[in-house]
């Protein structure tokens, strides 16, 4: 670490002791359930708690765990994968390499932020610093009532501090790490009894796994919450990210085996013109950079209307680009989302909803570059889709039972303007879809409840998989497909309940998709490609979980079982017979990139009112379901692993909290992510032993 950071870290605790009050004795903390259920945010959220595992993970949860990045909180939780599955994905319950980003609703205060198309790159979900992150409310399967497509892994929320507009506190923290630095500051002022405004900034640089690979990440974020009078309230937001890195994408095991985390590319040969018949060669850096920027705003509206009305309006857009998986700033995507939730909850009963919302949402990701420099020819990628879908929800509390019933209905307009190499097009598909759900719990005493709950859903096409590649008269032409949207049936038993001094928690699941999408490409090369619905997947789990709290220490344990397969619909067997040397067998084994157990236990331990440790311990299985060959392209390096953390926190008063940490305590070798084989081959390592040491004062 530079001198100058150490000296930034040591002024900043100085300055925070010597402000420092005593600590006061802190209560008891009761056990709950292990879903740990806090009050949502949302209320379509808190609708679900009763027959449905909804986890929410709290600022406190995350708080001196040596966290650096999103994926590292939702890695934590032995439902999610992140990083599995490819560059910045995330899976949620086994959804596989394939279809994990397409099987997710990822959200920013409310804010969908999911890919459009996976072409030429994605943009990864570290969106917020986790400093900002007020509350992670996640849905492990399901959710399209709510939601709409691409719920069957699940929905993810991020509520930062700046949704959070009522946070009194303000706060500066600084952290130094093996890896890097980070610090930052949150700002809260009352200027009245109706407004107070809130504002912040983090910085985030963080070395990654081989030499000279980085990623430093500037976020920003200022708002107002007015309380108009006591049954309204107006809150206002708007955020800022930058992030800028380095790293490599395409790393082989013969490249791993002989350098290891001091591989260094070779410059990579590359066309930079075109003059007097010739090409013009240059060379840029054999690394990739990743380059984002996200502008967001929302504004929310609520309002008491009476007699058991509540009215929630949200307005928001985001505008912004991003880059991966490249060295080339031509090639840079752009993004941009506008949208509205308009949500009316009626409570009656005995504390029943009836829950009515609607809405409307409009998403534009556009991809335009020199794609021959010979000729100067433009290549455009340009994709647009409308969303407006009506949404019921209706929770009935009847003595000892809970029940719901939902339905959803959904338009979608996908359009997409594409000139490729020797193929172009430009269309509008219309889909409709209807999603729905049932679902009853019985509780059967103030803190066990069984329920049982179905969900038919769907999940539509991406960019890519919108068109077909055809020959149209000779020429080349992207066409829609005719492929229709999947649709998913999914089934839940859950129990819940306080055993002794555990909180317990069980949840099976099975989910089946008769007629995935792939993307097949009968001929040479990319062309001609379909998507079709061949396919049968089914999916089935198990998530276990137990918390105790004993005394000053607190105990929680849990274990998720994954396993997935996929075989040939009646369709996929006509065709496969219309192409028996074009075709892969993706039947021959499970899907792909996903481990088949997963375990997390931890351990906190309060010494007294000041000092607190952490013990964890996380177990990956291995990816038991590659194709036949996969384990010939790793040479075994893909394997299962376990890391142990270790954190220790400080109470130097009131104000003031230390914290301090090892993370992969005994240095395990691992390997995050396998993918490809030949030269096309990638293969990650994990990161090594971090040490790293913050301080937090609030005023």
């Amino acid at each position: 670490m530079k001198g100058k950071r150490k000296g930034a870290l040591l002024a900043v605790m100085a300055l925070a002791v010597g402000q420092a009050g005593v600590v006061q004795g802190a209560a008891p903390e009761s056990i709950t359930l292990s879903d740990s259920y806090v009050k949502a945010d949302h209320d379509e959220v808190s609708q679900l708690k009763d027959t449905k595992q909804v986890i929410v993970i709290t600022r406190k949860d995350m708080e001196g765990k040596g966290y650096r990045t999103l994926s590292d909180v939702l890695n934590a939780q032995t439902s999610i994968n992140t990083g599995a599955a490819g560059y910045g994905k995330i899976d949620i319950r086994g959804q596989g390499g394939d279809e994990a980003d397409r099987n997710l609703v990822f959200m920013v205060d409310g804010v969908p932020l999911n890919n459009m198309s996976p072409h030429p790159w994605s943009l990864h979900y570290d969106v917020v610093p986790v400093e900002n992150v007020e509350k992670i409310e996640i849905i492990p399967g399901g959710g399209s009532v709510l939601y709409g497509s691409g719920a069957s892994g699940g929905v993810i929320n991020v509520t930062t501090q700046k949704k959070a507009g009522n946070q009194k506190a303000n706060s500066v923290f600084s952290e130094w790490n093996s890896d890097g630095y980070r610090a930052g500051v949150a700002l809260s002022q009352s200027v009245n009894d109706q407004l107070s405004i809130q504002a912040g900034y983090t910085r985030l640089e963080r070395d990654l796994q081989f030499d000279n690979t980085w990623r430093n990440t500037k976020y920003g974020y200022g708002g107002f919450r007015w309380d108009i009078d006591p049954t309204q309230h107006i809150t206002f937001r708007a955020s800022h990210l930058e992030e800028e890195g380095q790293y490599l994408s395409n790393v082989t095991n013969q490249n791993l085996k002989e350098y290891g985390r001091d591989y260094v590319p070779k410059p990579k040969r590359y066309i930079a013109g075109y003059e007097n018949g010739k090409y013009i060669w240059g060379t840029r850096s054999g690394y990739d950079k990743t380059d984002t920027a996200l502008d967001t705003y929302q504004a929310s509206y609520e309002k008491d209307m009476g007699r058991n009305w509540t009215l929630t309006t949200d307005i928001f857009a985001d505008k912004g680009h991003f880059i991966n998986n490249a060295y080339d700033d031509d090639q840079t995507t752009e993004r941009k989302t506008r949208g509205m939730h308009v949500r009316a909850d009626h409570a009656y009963g005995q504390d029943s909803h009836l829950l009515i919302g609607a809405d409307w949402i409009k998403q534009e990701q556009n991809l335009d570059y020199i794609g021959s420099v010979r000729t100067g020819t433009m290549y455009h990628f340009n994709y647009d889709r409308k969303t407006a879908a009506l949404y019921v929800l209706n929770t009935v509390k009847w003595g000892k039972y809970t029940f719901t019933q939902g339905l959803r209905r959904e338009k979608t307009d996908w359009s997409f303007f594409d000139v490729g190499n020797n193929v172009s097009g430009d269309d509008t598909s219309h889909r409709w879809d209807t999603a729905g759900e049932l679902s009853a719990a019985y509780h059967y005493n103030d803190t066990g409840r069984f329920y049982v709950r179905y969900e038919r859903g769907y999940t539509g096409p991406d960019a890519i998989q919108v068109k077909d590649a055809v020959k149209i008269d000779g020429v080349r032409r992207y066409i829609l497909t005719s492929a229709e949207d999947e649709k998913y049936d999914l089934y839940e038993l859950g129990w819940r309940d306080k055993i002794g001094a555990s909180a317990v928690g069980i949840t099976l699941f099975e989910s089946y998709t008769g007629n995935q999408m792939n993307r097949y490409y009968t001929g040479s090369g990319l062309y001609p490609a379909y998507t079709l619905n061949l396919l049968s997947t089914r999916r089935r789990g198990a998530e276990f979980s137990l918390r105790q709290r004993l005394g000053k220490l607190k105990l929680s344990e849990s274990y998720t079982w994954l396993l997935g397969h996929s075989t040939w619909n009646n369709r996929g067997r006509d065709f496969l017979e219309e192409h028996p040397t074009d075709s892969i067998d993706y039947t021959r084994a499970g899907l792909t990139k996903v481990p088949k157990h997963k375990v997390a236990l931890h351990a906190d331990y309060d010494f007294d009112d000041r000092w607190s440790m952490g013990l964890g311990w996380t177990f990956f299985g291995k990816y038991i379901n590659y194709l036949s060959d996969a384990d010939k392209a790793d040479d075994g390096l893909m394997h299962s692993y376990g890391l142990v953390d270790v954190s220790v926190n400080l109470k130097a008063g009131q104000q003031l909290t230390v914290y301090g940490g090892i993370t992969n305590l005994f240095n395990k070798d691992y390997y995050e992510y396998g993918n490809g084989a030949g030269p096309y081959q990638t293969l990650l390592p994990g990161f090594e032993r971090t040490f790293y040491m913050g301080v937090k004062y609030t005023f």
